[in-house]
């Protein structure tokens, strides 16, 4: 009885080991900021003042398709869920498709398109910018942090493009980047570790 306890507790140890290497492979941000320009991009209109979150999550492993030690391009990095923008007036949703460049000396670029309904043969481009960093970056790798008080700069952009000539039409929207916030390690995860714990130390204590 004991002895299967123990394959038990053992077999459960490796899941949860398993799950955490898995999650170390992405990471996942929450956004938050103000409006500075009000406009309206893909039926949704935004006004000063309004406050815009967001969330995405990348994979670590992505591939650098830029061989310069100095810029990095991720192309799609972005994995479920995609990344979501919400605003006081509606949501727009951007599915895989970002495009994260990090720059040693110019900061961080996180930017994604999706086609924009209310202007035929356009798309909509946002733009996370972390530009001019007070100290240049470590490497030109995909950040597992983003701390603000490191750039001059932090601020976004949703526009719509001329998918032919890449000239904005429709009113964009321009906003301050205020928070960037790296989600912790998934709470069911968290309960299971605290589970185990609980269950060895409830095994102890009879064997004991």
């Amino acid at each position: 009885m004991k002895i299967s306890r123990l394959l038990g507790l053992i077999y459960a140890f490796v899941f949860c080991v398993s799950a955490l290497s898995a999650n170390a492979t992405t990471i996942t941000y929450t956004v938050s900021g103000t409006v500075t320009d009000g406009g309206s991009i893909g039926g949704v209109g935004a006004s000063v003042g309004d406050l815009i979150t967001g969330e995405f999550t990348y994979n670590l492993a992505t591939p650098d398709s830029n061989p310069d030690p100095a810029f990095g391009n991720y192309i799609d990095p972005i994995i479920t869920p995609p990344l979501k923008i919400t605003l006081p007036n509606g949501s727009i949703v951007f599915e895989p498709g970002l495009l994260v460049t990090v720059g040693v000396f110019e900061g961080i670029n996180i930017a994604s398109g999706l086609s924009d309904p209310t202007f035929p043969g356009s798309f909509i481009d946002i733009d996370f910018r972390f530009f001019d960093p007070i100290m240049p970056l470590a490497s030109d790798a995909l950040p597992t942090t983003i701390d603000l008080n490191n750039f001059n700069s932090a601020t976004g952009a949703f526009s719509s493009l001329n998918s032919a000539t890449f000239e904005p039409v429709g009113d964009p929207i321009y906003f301050s980047i205020d928070t960037m916030t790296v989600v912790p390690i998934p709470s069911a995860i968290l309960l299971f570790v605290s589970g185990l714990l609980g269950v060895l130390g409830l095994t102890r204590k009879k064997i004991a």
